[in-house]
């Protein structure tokens, strides 16, 4: 989605060369023309339809770098999502998005979003219905993305996400904007009404926000972002301090009848955690279109993660019961560490041909395991694109990237088709 704003700044329109004669629209003053042509704009006769679809068959092979175990498999993926934009006025929208996968089932089937956007004198902005909430600004990583039932995959972090229900209220104070989010997400009391609110203060090109999430019962937590630009440099930062935790812990404790694998699950409602990341993006393009370059670093340190996460590799005979028994869940174990890394460089149209090269890398510095994938794209038409993928997982046997070892992978992946309407 994107918002359409119009200036006649700086923009040089010879009026007599455009419309003729300069008395047709003598009459006709600079804030009559900017508001209609901003009414043109932000409305339609009609409703605006389109979507995305994909079509894509991968074959992969996987070794085991230890004992040469070797394993094959073909994902087929298709999937299509299709969306309505409805501006009847400028001042009412109203835009939904639907999403369906092979084989269509009822899980494989969702609205991801569904709101209208209207407002109060054009001082107070409100977006009422299913939509994403941005507390965060991290690219790979975001600890202050906590209200969104979807988090960020660090494996491809621009892939759409679902946000809760919610009433988003936003009152521009200058360059400077006042929001407020009530999430009405599964709840059934007004009681259990949760609060978000954030501020965002622009001083020059820094950008900080601060902001908050309320509710009736589970974690409270604060959040602070930071964003600025030097040269061709995009830099980004956030901060979170949660008063207790969303997911369970596993501790060791002492063998006894209630016990006897020496751990238990417990809940750290009263615990303070502390997270943070910081980040960078670098996009550059020469005048020949030969580079055009785009790097991505980012650093997380996360509270919520084990000081020691070996507890969880110790113990996967007691994290396997505790999850057949539902007292934990895979949430739970998502980033058992406490220090992260995430980087990707891309190289698009390699000296200015069809060819693109990545290289995508992510790692657990807690217990030093993590995943390097290399990937070489060629992109024939807008239609048909081939990918060769070499991707490598590295560390030792029953950490987070290598559960099984080691693993190195070849992946080939075909798009048919593929593409926007």
């Amino acid at each position: 989605m994107s918002l359409l704003l119009w200036a006649d700044e700086g923009i040089d329109i010879n009026e007599e060369d455009l419309f003729g004669e300069s008395e047709l629209i003598a009459e006709v003053g600079e804030e009559e023309l900017a508001s209609s042509l901003e009414d043109t704009l932000l409305t339609n006769e009609g409703v605006e339809i389109g979507g995305e679809y994909t079509f894509t068959v991968n074959p992969s092979w996987r070794w085991n770098r230890a004992n040469i175990d070797y394993d094959e498999s073909l994902d087929i993926k298709l999937e299509t999502s299709l969306f309505f934009d409805a501006r009847p006025d400028e001042d009412f929208r109203v835009f939904g998005k639907a999403k369906g996968a092979y084989p269509f089932t009822e899980d494989r089937v969702s609205v991801t979003e569904l709101f209208s956007d209207f407002n109060l004198n054009d001082r107070v902005f409100f977006r009422g219905g299913k939509h994403l909430i941005s507390l965060g600004v991290g690219y790979f990583f975001s600890p202050a993305d906590i209200i969104n039932p979807t988090p960020i995959n660090p494996r491809d972090p621009e892939a759409e996400r679902e946000g809760p229900i919610s009433l988003k209220t936003n009152i521009p104070l200058g360059v400077h904007n006042f929001y407020l989010y009530e999430i009405v997400d599964d709840i059934d009391e007004l009681a259990e009404l949760s609060l978000a609110p954030r501020v965002e203060l622009v001083l020059g090109n820094l950008e900080i926000g601060v902001g908050a999430f309320l509710k009736h019962e589970g974690p409270q937590a604060g959040m602070i972002t930071l964003t600025t630009s030097s040269g061709d440099f995009d830099i980004f930062g956030e901060a979170s301090l949660s008063f207790g935790a969303a997911k369970r812990f596993v501790r060791e404790t002492d063998i006894s009848p209630e016990h006897p694998l020496g751990l238990e699950v417990i809940d750290r409602d009263d615990d303070i955690f502390l997270s943070g990341t910081l980040g960078f993006k670098y996009s550059n393009q020469d005048d020949l279109g030969y580079f055009k370059i785009t790097l991505i670093g980012q650093y997380m340190y996360y509270g919520y993660g084990y000081e020691d996460p070996d507890i969880l590799k110790n113990n996967s005979q007691g994290v396997a019961f505790f999850l057949s028994r539902n007292e934990l869940c895979l949430a739970d174990l998502a980033f058992p560490g406490r220090h992260y890394v995430a980087s990707s460089i891309n190289w698009d149209s390699l000296f200015d041909s069809d060819f693109s090269i990545k290289l995508f890398w992510r790692g657990n510095l807690s217990d030093g395991s993590g995943q390097v994938i290399p990937t070489l794209s060629l992109k024939r038409s807008d239609e048909l694109e081939f990918s060769l993928g070499v991707p490598v997982t590295y560390g030792e046997e029953g950490n987070e990237f290598t559960p099984s070892g080691s693993m190195l992978s070849v992946s080939f992946e075909v798009s048919f088709g593929s593409g926007s309407f």
